[in-house]
């Protein structure tokens, strides 16, 4: 079973919020919260890293140093990570200037401040307080960010040149009705039919795992998905066919679906159909 990380779980909540409030039926949303558009360079493709991101993880790594530091009234270790902290805080102004009002430095200047006086309790309190003003900015922007920058967009993604219903919504459908051309045949005792369909299938699901590539460079990913257990699966299938056996056939088939489909469709698809609403 896959178990999404609890942030990505939070944006993919939050995300959905934003739709049941901003939407009525085919209605465009009236109002949101929009992102900043000097944004879109500190994340993939537009930049060869996600600098945005490990910003924010530099951050939250700065912050966590700093209260344990103090805890331990290690003054020598607090000053270095407040110095770490201070320089990329700042920083962010420079990266989105829209954002830059936002930044709170009146309480990033009562932690130097508190580091100054070697003062720990003040420390951790001030620290604390400068967490609480990133987690209001990450309530406002955290999920939407996450939708427009870290989800692909498989909607211009060609999976062959010239080839009729190249694209991946149209070719989606294409594969959803071969899918249901195998089972519409063997349930009506068309074996040929259902054989031709199974065949087709396994073709159209070999083009569609070259465009995998594009973004999981590594093996695992692909394998996951296109690996043993689904080219077992697909052997299966076509040993029910050949046998007329109706019965294997629905079993092989879902266990195909599961394993080729629903497993890229429980991390991709409904982070794609948000970013498609929200950002059409």
């Amino acid at each position: 079973m896959m178990i999404r990380k609890p942030g990505r779980v939070f944006a993919l909540i939050l995300s959905l919020f934003f739709l049941q409030t901003a939407y009525s039926a085919g209605d465009v949303p009236a109002s949101r919260i929009e992102l900043p558009d000097s944004l879109a360079q500190w994340y993939k493709p537009a930049n060869k890293r996600q600098v945005w991101l490990h910003a924010m993880f530099s951050l939250r790594r700065a912050l966590q140093a700093i209260d344990e530091y103090a805890a331990a009234e290690d003054i020598e270790h607090v000053r270095k990570w407040v110095g770490i902290l201070d320089e990329k805080y700042r920083k962010l102004g420079e990266m989105v200037p829209e954002w830059r009002d936002q930044l709170d430095l009146q309480r990033l200047e009562a932690l130097l401040g508190a580091v100054s006086a070697d003062d720990f309790v003040r420390i951790r309190e001030a620290g604390k307080a400068l967490g609480r003003q990133c987690k209001s900015c990450h309530r406002d922007y955290q999920a939407l960010a996450a939708l427009k920058f870290r989800t692909p967009d498989f909607s211009n993604i060609e999976l062959m040149e010239g080839m009729p219903d190249s694209r991946y919504p149209e070719f989606m459908k294409r594969l959803s009705r071969t899918v249901n051309r195998i089972r519409i045949a063997a349930e009506d005792d068309r074996w040929q039919a259902a054989g031709e369909a199974g065949y087709r299938l396994e073709d159209e699901l070999g083009v569609l795992s070259h465009s995998c590539i594009q973004c999981h460079q590594e093996r695992d990913p692909y394998e996951r998905i296109f690996g043993g257990r689904t080219r077992k699966a697909f052997t299966d299938l076509q040993r029910a066919i050949a046998r007329e056996d109706l019965k294997k056939l629905r079993m092989s088939l879902g266990e195909a679906a599961v394993l080729a489909c629903a497993r890229c469709h429980s991390v991709h698809k409904l982070d794609s159909d948000l970013k498609k609403r929200l950002f059409p």
